[in-house]
């Protein structure tokens, strides 16, 4: 980890990625049920949108 906080202007760690090194052990556990926290951090932004078209029969989905 300490290497990665050196590089990370070379590497671009997500801001979130301390708090799921800091949670390893926890989440890797048997029986691990995520907590409201892990959810919230689990949020990525995004940076644009990505759209998909999706053909049923002959009706077209945008």
């Amino acid at each position: 980890m300490e290497e990665c906080q050196r590089k990370k202007r070379i590497l671009q760690m997500p801001y979130n990625y301390k708090y799921f090194v800091q949670h390893t052990n926890r989440m890797i556990a048997d029986g691990y049920v995520p907590t409201e926290i892990d959810i919230l951090y689990s949020y990525t932004p995004t940076i644009g949108l990505d759209g998909h078209t999706i053909r049923l029969g002959k009706i077209r989905y945008e």
